[in-house]
């Protein structure tokens, strides 16, 4: 893998010399703001109901820019919110006037270099913090709310209406201080091949993603994951933990959408796959799948989608998962669960749209991990409501 991205930047920044442009170089300006309301409930191991109603808001904004030599441009985004590991930036409205913390902070989550060879089409190299590089219908190989930094390449020709992509990936995890080569950090190497065929009406997608998780020797990074006892309570410090090393993540994904009239149908399915092993954890929950089925008429879209995710099937890092947050959860991202997402879309007008959601999720009974997966058998609700405006 290190080899094939060496020569991938080499040969790209030999195939054309660079070329000056006209002063006046275009700019995009890219951006959306959403107001957003929860209403969640949840069950407690004791039996008793806990609900809140949570307002939130999430701001993006930020700059696409040719830049003076041919076929150079450069991006930058900054978004509402710095957690770490950054699975969802949106805030809950909030002053700040109790507290002592700064309720409403901003985080650089693109900042990057794109090179795109004028000699040779369809070929794109990407250098910086950046977003998820490979195509995706859901989020369970990755939150696409949380920014890689590293490098990107990515080849993706048509051929007759048909496109046919590879991509592949090195991004930082952590840097590990002092080291002798950018390949002795903890990272994550990651690759995508996609067909992408185009028949009339029907528009079938075939993908096959791997992501996988390196730990290097020497830091324990990856180690020491809590698990859980009898009573679904943390073990002391004196217990075995998971002590998990490199992990290796796959998606298999298939997608057909059409245009059925003044309908648009769309089915979708993901199957993930992961050889995460450690002792002391009990293997066999490396599997997850997700289905989905959406309709668009007009103004108007509805969505299904079902969830079944194994606790060590979608990618994570330490006690973090890098998978998605729709659903509520109790932790940053969300694994071990079942559940389903019902979303009603309505169009209000150009770059203006409203949606409701409706979350039911249940942590899977035998999660052992105890900040990592959902507690075991808790069920959680959600209705939302989003307003949402693009630039």
């Amino acid at each position: 893998m290190n080899s094939v991205i060496a020569v991938m930047l080499t040969s790209v920044a030999s195939a054309a010399p660079a070329q000056e442009q006209t002063p006046e170089a275009p700019v995009e300006i890219v951006g959306d703001v959403r107001v957003r309301t929860d209403f969640d409930a949840r069950t407690k191991a004791d039996g008793t109901e806990e609900k809140r109603v949570r307002p939130r808001l999430r701001a993006r904004l930020g700059a696409i820019v040719d830049a003076p030599v041919e076929g150079f441009s450069l991006g930058m985004r900054i978004v509402t919110n710095t957690d770490v590991p950054g699975n969802s930036p949106h805030q809950d409205f909030d002053t700040g006037i109790v507290g002592g913390s700064t309720p409403h902070p901003l985080g650089l989550d693109h900042g990057y270099i794109r090179y795109e060879p004028p000699s040779v089409e369809n070929l794109a190299v990407v250098l910086g913090r950046q977003g998820y590089p490979h195509w995706n219908q859901v989020e369970t190989m990755w939150d696409t709310d949380i920014a890689m930094d590293g490098a990107l390449a990515k080849f993706a020709p048509k051929v007759q209406e048909h496109t046919i992509g590879v991509t592949t990936g090195w991004y930082m995890l952590r840097t590990n201080n002092w080291q002798e080569t950018y390949f002795n950090n903890d990272a994550l190497a990651t690759w995508q091949a996609r067909f992408g065929g185009s028949f009339d009406t029907i528009q079938p997608t075939i993908a096959a993603t791997g992501l996988h998780v390196l730990d290097r020797p020497g830091d324990g990074h990856m180690n020491g994951l809590e698990t859980l006892d009898d009573e679904n309570t943390p073990k002391n410090e004196h217990s075995v933990t998971a002590n998990f090393g490199s992990t290796n993540f796959y998606q298999a994904s298939f997608q057909l959408k059409a245009k059925l009239g003044d309908f648009s149908p769309q089915v979708g399915f993901d199957y993930h796959l992961s050889d995460a092993d450690a002792r002391g954890y009990n293997a066999g929950k490396n599997t997850g799948m997700v289905g989905q089925v959406r309709l668009k008429y007009d103004r108007y879209g509805l969505q299904f989608y079902y969830f079944d995710i194994g606790e060590v099937s979608v990618p994570f890092y330490r006690e973090k998962t890098l998978s998605q947050d729709d659903f509520p959860s109790n932790y940053d991202g969300l694994t071990g669960f079942s559940g389903e997402v019902v979303q009603f879309d309505y169009r209000i007008g150009d770059k203006i749209s409203a949606d409701l959601r409706f979350f039911i999720q249940q942590g899977d009974a035998d999660n052992e991990l105890a900040h990592l997966s959902e507690p075991p058998e808790r069920m959680t609700n959600r209705l939302q409501i989003n307003l949402n405006a693009k630039i």
